[in-house]
């Protein structure tokens, strides 16, 4: 069969315009031109998967991962624009951080936080976390100690890394790489267990060393995202845990009234983390319980969402709840600042589903507010949240036991 040269000459066009269109792909660049410290709100998915397949590392790479379903729609990330003066006035802080005593007491003690988040050095050179802002909380330890009135309070504070710790060093493109090393951070406490005569001052003291290399580039795809340019960023953060009673090292006895194996306890954080521009979090995180990155232990994506609270201010006060965890429906919440008669309290469920709602109730003193959840509440955590008729926002975290 005879081929005209017309057609030669089209073929060779087309294939010249494929080839320029492929090469003209190129990873994007992250920098605080894109990438904004600003009020934002995100929904987090926890995502299973029938058959997982890890992602490979590499140039110009797709990744699907739209076949995850959604095992747990958890509720809105609030970032929040900075109020706290111990940061920078570009800082935000989101609401749902929560990080563990030590991994042992994870199903009985989670301490809650503010991530705080703000652009650092000249022109806005990276994004980090400068440190972690504790309103006061109060804990019922008894299920650890066996001791009934046993109990743990963290103190309402701002605990600053030594140094602050990079999220997303700028400009971050393919081959980039940034560490942070030996951070130290401390959280203050106080415990009240019978092996101690009253009240004791209780520090864990922590050493952080985050190593972030970006690894691959190319597109992600979740079930809340098409497909999306991003950069692959291979995290490996390592936390060095000391524990100490009015300043001297914690006894080996009571080490282990708190199931804490040893001093100097080391525990890793393996993930890769897919950025997009103009999106603080990560469009999906994959989580590892092995160096290799082999053994996939979770899949979180987030996406962005519109809620107008997240352009309010959140006031820094010390709300807590006792007890807390609790198996009874009713407890307390202590403010710092009374209620109005136009103040809101909502308890909401991990989805954003409110179960509660009322309006200025019945207080002792004005800031300690009985609350009673129906009989028909489930165990599992829930969201308090004081909305303020200035605007603001305060917001703690119930845990109801079995």
């Amino acid at each position: 069969m005879k081929i005209s040269t017309a057609f030669l000459i089209l073929v060779f066009l087309l294939t010249s315009m494929t080839s320029s269109t492929t090469q003209a792909q190129t990873a994007i660049t992250l920098d605080n031109t894109n990438m904004h410290v600003a009020p934002s709100s995100f929904i987090l998915d926890s995502l299973t998967f029938t058959t997982f397949e890890n992602p490979v590392p590499g140039e110009n790479e797709t990744w699907n991962y739209d076949n995850g379903a959604s095992i747990s729609h958890q509720s809105t990330e609030q970032f929040y624009a900075n109020t706290d003066p111990a940061f920078m006035n570009s800082a935000i802080y989101d609401t749902l951080g929560e990080e563990f005593l030590l991994d042992t007491l994870k199903s009985t003690l989670g301490l809650g936080f503010h991530d705080v988040y703000e652009l650092f050095g000249p022109t806005g050179r990276s994004i980090v976390n400068p440190g972690i802002s504790f309103p006061a909380r109060a804990y019922s330890i008894a299920a650890i100690s066996g001791k009934p009135t046993d109990s743990l309070w963290v103190l309402s504070q701002d605990a600053i890394y030594t140094t602050p710790d990079t999220y997303l060093a700028f400009p971050t493109s393919s081959g980039a790489y940034w560490s942070t090393v030996s951070t130290e951070r401390t959280v203050k406490m106080k415990v009240r267990v019978a092996a101690l005569a009253g009240d004791t001052d209780f520090q864990r003291v922590s050493y952080f060393t985050t190593t972030d290399s970006v690894v691959g580039w190319g597109t992600v795809q979740t079930p809340a995202a098409g497909p999306t340019p991003v950069l692959m960023v291979k995290v490996n953060r390592m936390r060095i845990d000391s524990f100490y009673l009015n300043g001297a090292p914690v006894a080996p006895f009571l080490l282990s009234t708190f199931h804490i194996p040893q001093q100097n306890s080391i525990s890793n954080e393996y993930s890769y983390q897919f950025f997009a521009q103009g999106l603080i979090l990560p469009l999906l995180k994959i989580q590892y319980s092995d160096s290799n990155y082999s053994q996939e232990s979770s899949a979180i994506s987030y996406f962005a969402a519109t809620d107008g609270v997240a352009s309010r201010n959140v006031e820094q006060s010390d709300i807590h709840l006792y007890p807390n965890p609790t198996s009874a429906k009713n407890f307390y919440l202590q403010l710092s600042t009374a209620l109005t008669p136009n103040d809101r309290i909502e308890v909401a469920d991990v989805s954003g589903k409110a179960i509660e709602s009322q309006q200025m109730p019945a207080t002792l003193n004005g800031t300690l507010v009985p609350i009673s959840l129906p009989a028909s509440t489930i165990a599992g955590t829930y969201f308090i949240r004081v909305s303020r008729a200035n605007g603001s926002v305060e917001q703690t975290k119930a845990v109801i036991t079995p």
